[in-house]
């Protein structure tokens, strides 16, 4: 199927004549063609997305067990602090 339209060349500074001039202009393809690549640029777009997204999560689960090890250090320090603290108070 094709769609036509008139396309006036003076109102878009493509004709210098005084006369005005219109033309025919077939647009069967270019329309599709432009919505095909806002499609493929999508889909590269979704790619990109899902890459990222991705690794931010292996990220965040990096970081989750960090906070774990960090945690668990910090639990093991308490307890040796508190044991220390119990055999001062013993001494005294």
């Amino acid at each position: 199927m094709y769609a036509f339209c008139s396309v006036d060349l003076n109102a878009i500074g493509l004709y210098s004549r005084p006369s005005k001039r219109t033309i025919q202009v077939t647009m069967a393809t270019n329309p599709i063609k432009e919505l095909e690549k806002k499609i493929d640029e999508l889909i590269l777009l979704c790619k990109e997305l899902n890459m990222e997204n991705g690794a931010l999560k292996a990220e965040i689960a990096g970081w989750q067990d960090e906070r774990k090890d960090l945690i668990d250090k910090n639990e093991l320090a308490r307890s040796k602090v508190e044991a220390m603290i119990d055999r001062l108070r013993s001494m005294e």
